[in-house]
């Protein structure tokens, strides 16, 4: 009972959001955006550093999804301009390598959040989640 409403408020949450994915292997691409759409996203697919830049002047997504492994630019040398470009939108690194030393660089050139590939669609969706209701309490405290 606890799973089915945890997953039913994990589909509200999401319900809505706008999602640029950054993901340079297809079928991978097109498998999350198919899960994320289940769930009431909007997805945009970008293949490479440059697609992913072009669809940031005609998109304003909610968060952003980023493969590191892109065939145009490294996406840690991506991460802080596209965070740059689109704001303080959350950016979700995916990479095939779990070693600490990717992770730390991601967080330091602004990733919010970490994943390894092969990863769990679900992890990906709570996470997501986790981030997009972050971003919002931060656009609504007072300055």
């Amino acid at each position: 009972m606890v799973v089915v409403a945890a997953q039913s408020e994990l589909h509200r949450e999401l319900a809505g959001a706008r999602l640029l994915l950054v993901e340079a292997d297809l079928s991978l691409a097109e498998s999350t955006a198919a899960a994320l759409s289940a769930n009431g996203c909007t997805v945009w697919h970008a293949e490479s550093g440059a697609d992913a830049r072009a669809m940031l002047r005609r998109a304003a997504p909610d968060a952003i999804v980023l493969d590191l492994s892109l065939p145009d630019v490294d996406g840690l040398v991506l991460c802080p301009r596209l965070r740059a470009e689109a704001g303080d939108v959350p950016v979700i690194v995916c990479s095939d390598s779990a070693d600490r030393h990717w992770k730390l660089l991601a967080f330091h050139v602004g990733a919010e959040d970490f994943l390894s590939k092969p990863f769990d669609v679900e992890e990906l969706q709570a996470r997501l989640a986790v981030a997009l209701r972050r971003h919002h309490r931060r656009a609504r405290a007072p300055t």
